[in-house]
C-alpha cells in the first residue's frame, strides 16, 4: 500500500520513518505533484506553515510546561520567544507573542518569560496597549543585533548581542516565531474541497473527528500541533482507517440520472466527500464511487430529484442482519460505531453499523420492527454530522415511524433515537438499556 506525503512539516521524518516501520511504501512529494494525484490515493498533508503551537494551542502550551518542570525539577526557567530572526514579524505575529507571553505571566504559578527581537517597533496602534500590559505583567524585552542558539541536556543556550554587550540566557523552552503562512494550505484544501472546521482548521477543528482526520476520503492533514504529544496513537488511527477503506468500500454509492440532473452543482457544494463532480460532456453531474460513503446526504438535497443509492459494481447489497435479540441498535460509525464494543457489551442488543444517520429511513426501520420489538439509532450529536445533517435526517424519519405506528394503534415507543459523540458512551448506553429494560418489564 502507497501513501503519499507532502507538506513541510518539522516531524515529516518521523512520519514517514513510522509509515514504513508499519509496511506502508511512502512517497515524498511536493505540493504540486500531490494535487495532481487521483483522489481515491491516500494523501497525509503535513503543512510546516503554521504559527507554533505555542502560541495557538492551550493544551500543548500545558503539555509543554508540565514536561519541562518534569524534566528539570523546577519553574523558574524561562520561556523564550525569539522574533525576527527571517524577517519582522507581522503585526499579528506580535499580537501572539504578546498574548501568549501575558498569559504565562497570569498563571497561578508564573513561569518567567523574556522576549527577544531584533526590533521592537510596532507599526500598529492597537498593539500598544497589549506592549504596555505584557511589559506590565513582567515579561522581560530584549533587543538584539545578532542571536545564536545551542542545546544541550534538554536545554536551550542562547547568546544574545546588542551592540558591544553579550547576554547568555539558558532556557528550557524556546519559540522561534515564524510567521503563519497559510497560502499552500488554503491552496491544498480548496483543491481537495476541505470543509473548514473551528478556528479554519482543515482537520482536528471539530469535536467529533478523531484527530487529523478531514471528513474527506483518504486525505487527512496533521498540524505540528496534532503531533507532538502521542503521534504514534494519531498515526495508528490513520492506518487503520487506510486499511478499512480498503478492505471494506462502500457498498451504497449515489447514482446520477443524466436526463434529470438540472447541473445546478447542489450535490457538488454540499457532499463532505468530494464524491460528484461536473461533467461537461453530459451537462451533470457524475459520482467516484471511491470517495462516495453512501450516506444519502446528496439525495437529500437534490432539487432534480436525480440521485438513487445503488449498489456498486461487483459488490452485492447485504440486507440487514436479524438475531435473537429483541432489541437492534443502529450505530453510526462517527458516534457509537467506535465505543460500540464496550458500551454494549453485556447487553442483549442486536448492532447494525451505518456510514450515517441520514442512510435509516422510515421504510427501513418499520422493516426492522418486523423482527425487533424495539429499534434505536445512535446517531452523532446536534451538528456534529460529517455528513451535513444526516442526523438530523436521522430525526425526522424516526419521528415519522414513530407517527405511522402511532396512526396504525401500534406504540410509538417501539422506535427511539440518541445523539451523542462516541466521547458519551455512557447516554448511548443508558438509551439502549432503558429499551431493554422496557421489554423486560413488558414480558412479566
Amino acid at each position: 500500500m502507497k501513501l503519499i506525503l507532502t507538506g513541510k512539516s518539522r516531524y515529516a521524518e518521523m512520519v514517514t520513518e513510522f509509515l514504513e516501520k508499519s509496511a506502508y511504501e511512502v512517497e515524498r512529494k511536493d505540493m504540486k505533484d500531490a494535487l495532481s494525484q487521483k483522489d481515491d490515493q491516500p494523501i497525509i498533508y503535513l503543512p510546516g506553515d503554521q504559527a507554533d503551537a505555542f502560541l495557538t494551542d492551550e493544551a500543548y502550551v500545558e503539555h509543554s510546561l508540565t514536561e519541562m518542570i518534569k524534566l528539570h525539577k523546577k519553574v523558574d526557567i524561562p520561556v523564550v520567544f525569539l522574533l525576527d530572526q527571517e524577517r519582522e514579524a507581522s503585526a499579528e505575529l506580535i499580537r501572539l507573542v504578546l498574548l501568549r507571553a501575558k498569559a504565562l505571566r497570569e498563571r497561578k504559578r508564573p513561569v518567567p518569560v523574556l522576549v527577544a527581537a531584533s526590533s521592537m517597533r510596532c507599526g500598529v496602534g492597537a498593539l500598544e496597549s497589549l506592549y504596555r500590559e505584557t511589559r506590565q505583567s513582567g515579561v522581560v524585552f530584549l533587543k538584539y543585533d545578532s542571536v545564536s542558539v545551542s542545546e544541550s541536556d534538554g536545554m536551550k543556550h542562547l547568546v544574545v548581542t546588542e551592540g558591544e554587550t553579550e547576554y547568555e540566557i539558558d532556557a528550557s523552552i524556546l519559540i522561534d516565531c515564524k510567521e503563519p503562512v497559510l497560502e499552500e494550505t488554503t491552496q491544498f484544501a480548496k483543491k481537495k474541497r476541505l470543509p473548514a472546521g473551528e478556528g479554519k482548521k482543515y482537520s482536528g477543528g471539530k469535536w467529533f473527528l478523531p484527530a487529523g482526520f478531514t471528513g474527506r476520503r483518504n486525505i487527512w492533514v496533521l498540524e505540528d500541533s496534532i503531533l507532538y504529544a502521542n503521534p504514534e496513537t494519531v498515526l495508528r488511527g490513520i492506518l487503520q482507517e487506510v486499511k478499512t477503506l480498503q478492505s471494506q468500500p462502500s457498498i451504497l454509492a449515489a447514482d446520477v440520472d443524466d436526463t434529470k440532473c438540472a447541473f445546478c452543482y447542489t450535490c457538488y457544494r454540499i457532499c463532505p466527500h468530494a464524491a460528484p463532480t461536473p461533467d461537461g460532456d453530459n451537462h451533470a453531474m457524475k459520482i467516484d464511487v471511491t470517495l462516495c460513503a453512501g450516506c444519502g446526504m446528496c439525495k437529500a438535497v437534490c432539487p432534480a430529484k436525480a440521485i438513487e443509492l445503488k449498489t456498486v459494481s461487483g459488490e452485492e447489497q447485504k440486507e440487514d442482519h436479524y438475531g435473537d435479540e429483541r432489541v437492534l441498535i443502529f450505530c453510526c460509525e462517527n458516534a457509537a460505531g467506535l465505543v460500540k464494543k464496550e458500551v454494549f457489551a453485556d447487553l442483549p442488543v442486536g448492532i447494525l453499523d451505518i456510514s450515517c444517520g441520514g442512510e435509516v429511513n422510515e421504510s427501513r426501520l418499520l422493516q426492522a420492527l418486523k423482527q425487533y420489538d424495539k429499534v434505536l439509532v445512535a446517531m452523532c450529536e446536534k451538528s456534529a454530522c460529517k455528513h451535513f445533517d444526516g442526523n438530523a435526517r436521522c430525526e425526522l424519519q424516526v419521528n415519522r415511524a414513530k407517527q405511522t405506528l402511532k396512526t396504525l394503534g401500534l406504540d410509538p415507543e417501539r422506535v427511539a433515537y440518541v445523539k451523542a459523540s462516541f466521547a458519551a458512551g455512557e447516554q448511548i448506553r443508558e438509551a439502549a438499556k432503558a429499551l431493554v429494560e422496557d421489554k423486560k418489564e413488558e414480558e412479566k
